[in-house]
């Protein structure tokens, strides 16, 4: 029973081994995932897994599948260190994107190349939301083995360029209370935000806006445009100009407002500047 015991032990001990030895090697080949991984390197990953399952088992001669498996790491480390120096290593090592259609041209060649038939290609256009080969301008398989497609300029979406808007500058957010406990280091950022703000801005301001709009529903920014040399309030979503159905809130000589403003306070609020 004893030599039981002390032979789980060893089992133990040699699996959170593999285990933290594939884990300083997973994380040494970077976060893509399974879909974004080369055939080669999706070959190393699954190599890599059996011999670490080996060595948890392998209780009379350990080493030689941990030299396997350092051996393994070590190439794919070196393998992705060439890619990212050397574009000819790049191409040696994953390939190069083949064009599949271009112009309304579907390259057959490069689909046999590909290993991919017509009917795989019609399937993962209308996956894409392409149901009308004639809305795409060109379609590419990347290293990957994922295929990209670029719509056609008279079918792709509408951008806020497109319809001349000119929306907000974004930035990211950051938690300061997760999970219920009190994320210190972002708190101290803020902290540091307003004591720069003290020290060095004659004024600035830290608010939250909670404009809102009773035609559409909309709860984001309400814009302010220009027509005619004036400027109005309207909803960026259904264009409500109406200022008895729009709720508009700005701090104002340090308080908050929500009664529209005239011509010369509305352009200091449009030239304000969004800087976090």
């Amino acid at each position: 029973m004893q030599q039981i015991f002390a032979e789980i032990g060893q089992i133990a001990l040699c699996s959170l081994v593999s285990i933290a030895v594939m884990f300083f090697l997973t994380r040494a080949g970077g976060k893509r995932q399974i879909a974004q991984l080369s055939p080669f390197d999706y070959l190393n990953a699954v190599t890599i897994g059996s011999i670490a399952a080996e060595m948890a088992t392998n209780l009379e001669q350990w080493y030689r599948p941990l030299t396997a498996l350092l051996v393994y790491g070590a190439v794919t480390w070196a393998v992705q260190i060439s890619s990212c120096k050397s574009i000819a290593m790049r191409s040696f090592w994953s390939g190069r994107t083949l064009v599949l259609m271009d112009e309304g041209t579907i390259f057959k060649e490069n689909l046999s190349r590909a290993n991919i038939d017509i009917n795989e290609f019609l399937a993962q256009a209308r996956i894409a939301g392409y149901f009308d080969l004639n809305d795409i301008q060109t379609a590419l398989l990347e290293n990957s083995g994922q295929i990209s497609f670029l719509p056609k300029s008279g079918v792709r979406p509408a951008t806020p360029a497109d319809l001349q808007l000119h929306p907000q500058p974004v930035s990211p957010w950051y938690d300061l209370i997760l999970d219920g406990r009190t994320m210190q280091d972002n708190l101290k950022a803020v902290i540091r935000v307003m004591q720069y703000i003290y020290d060095n801005i004659m004024y600035a301001e830290l608010n939250t806006k909670s404009d809102y709009c009773q035609v559409c529903g909309y709860d984001g920014e309400i814009s302010i445009v220009q027509e005619d040399g004036k400027l109005v309030w309207e909803c960026p979503k259904c264009h409500n100009r109406d200022q008895n159905k729009l709720n508009v809130a700005r701090r104002t000589c340090g308080y908050i407002g929500t009664q529209f403003w005239n011509q010369g306070r509305t352009q200091e609020i449009k030239d304000r500047v969004l800087h976090l």
